[in-house]
């Protein structure tokens, strides 16, 4: 008899709409192969740590053995890095992310409603829901950064002071200005055009990583795409979805393939894995919606990562190193093994000439940067970074290429403490090798956060002169 996948009198079960599928748990034959594949599990050694653990926990769950709301099953769920690194070893092709989305969705929407929690909820909405706050909080770092206050607040320990020392190591300093979509178009720079792609600008990419967008550019143009930015992009939904917060994930999925509609592009390019997972997987997340759902599906099929571009195209004119380079690539998670890109971006690296890409080990177990997980679990986060770094290290590599901004921004923060090797984006690297890890700032982006600073400042002192007259 197939298990329960509704609440019961007891109150025990899952609710509707997203129960995680007893189809899927019970495919899962319980052979322990994903156990060494699994990052949590090897850190803990604890089997409710491994994919096996949790799905058993699901199950319990669906058969109203175990309540919704029991702490272990709750914490087991967000423990997970969602890296889906099981899923490929997987014998039965158990389709973990699926069963584990559900199930964040599923606490998510019966949490208690406590200060964190809506203060977390604002904080996604507020930073992911359009472009502006992100971009805005861009310019205000890049201000900190380039005034050098951001070092002043370092050196005095009042960062330490605040709780802030985390959060501020893993703050990136902006690549460039931001990068907006509006409407844009590069022609091809080869002989031969091999098609047309339109570029996705996506939120901390286009707020934090405007140049990796420009070099995306360049690169594509020189393999021979006619590359487009259409209007009107915004949020992916990848991390609402981690979050458990699927009805605005797919309110994200909609609004971007509307954007899209418009391009008449063979291709839509993206280099950012978490993306990039998140697009090519839309057609599961509006299966069930009888409007959306051909159009998913159709926008998905669209969908490639930046370097299989790269390696259909025309080889991009790039200038040799002019010594020997020795490289490690990290496989980002979403990339590796929710996308199955793994071939394409060493590939991409081997065609440049003087670079010598060097296997490190490991190379596609998370690094621990999993969303915002380096924030939610930074013990485990750290050791998952470090491991990798010393990993790059042992392998003899002067630098460490991804594709993904969270992987570069945890190795960049893991390498800074640990003294490793530089941490590059790969787009960045196949526009020009010479260049190393780009942060720099530019200065109207720099200007513009000062204004911003000056008008919140001036804003906040009127209002507090207001009211004290006001109480008199």
């Amino acid at each position: 008899m197939p298990a329960p996948t509704s609440a019961g009198s007891d109150g025990r079960g899952f609710h509707a709409p997203d129960i995680p599928s007893d189809a899927i748990t019970n495919t899962c034959i319980k052979c322990g192969l994903c156990l060494p594949t699994c990052p949590t599990y090897a850190l803990t050694l604890d089997e409710r740590s491994s994919p096996r653990g949790r799905i058993n926990l699901i199950q319990e769950v669906l058969e109203h053995k175990l309540p919704a709301d029991d702490p272990t099953f709750e914490a087991q769920m967000f423990e997970c890095l969602g890296c889906r690194n099981c899923e490929p070893v997987c014998p039965s092709g158990v389709k973990f992310g699926a069963l584990l989305e559900d199930a964040r969705a599923q606490i998510a929407r019966r949490s208690a409603i406590t200060p964190r929690s809506v203060l977390a909820r604002v904080a996604y909405d507020a930073f992911l829901g359009g472009w502006l706050a992100l971009y805005a909080a861009s310019a205000i770092i890049a201000f900190f950064e380039a005034s050098g206050m951001r070092a002043m607040l370092r050196r005095t320990g009042l960062i330490d002071a605040l709780g802030l020392a985390r959060l501020d190591s893993l703050l990136p300093v902006p690549h460039g200005r931001p990068f907006v979509a509006r409407d844009q178009r590069w022609p091809a720079q080869s002989a031969t055009t091999r098609g047309s792609a339109a570029l996705f600008v996506g939120c901390v990419m286009g707020a934090f990583f405007g140049d990796v967008h420009r070099s995306t550019v360049r690169v594509l143009a020189r393999s021979g795409w006619d590359v487009e930015a259409p209007s009107g992009q915004g949020c992916c939904g990848a991390l609402h979805l981690h979050a458990g917060y699927k009805k605005a994930a797919r309110a994200f999925a909609r609004r971007t393939i509307a954007a899209f509609d418009s391009s008449a592009a063979d291709r839509i390019v993206v280099n950012s894995a978490g993306c990039g997972a998140a697009l090519k997987e839309y057609g599961a997340l509006l299966a069930d919606d009888p409007v959306w759902a051909a159009r998913a599906h159709a926008f998905s099929a669209r969908v490639r990562d930046a370097t299989e571009l790269v390696v259909e195209g025309a080889r991009p004119s790039v200038q040799p190193t002019q010594r020997l380079l020795r490289v490690a690539y990290q496989d980002p998670c979403h990339l590796a093994h929710a996308q199955g890109v793994r071939a394409q971006p060493r590939r991409a690296i081997d065609a440049i000439e003087g670079v010598d890409r060097v296997e490190m080990a490991h190379a596609d177990r998370c690094c621990g940067s999993a969303g915002v997980y380096d924030l939610t679990h930074p013990a485990a986060s750290d050791r998952l970074a470090d491991m990798k770094i010393d990993a790059a290290r042992d392998a003899g590599a002067q630098r460490i290429i991804t594709a993904n901004p969270g992987c570069q921004i945890q190795l960049s923060a893991a390498a800074s403490r640990r003294a490793g090797p530089s941490v590059v984006h790969i787009m960045d690297f196949l526009d020009d090798p010479h260049a190393g890890p780009r942060a720099h700032i530019d200065r109207r982006h720099c200007v513009a956060g000062g204004l911003l600073l000056a008008t919140g400042a001036i804003v906040t002192i009127g209002a507090a002169i207001l009211l004290l007259r006001a109480r008199r």
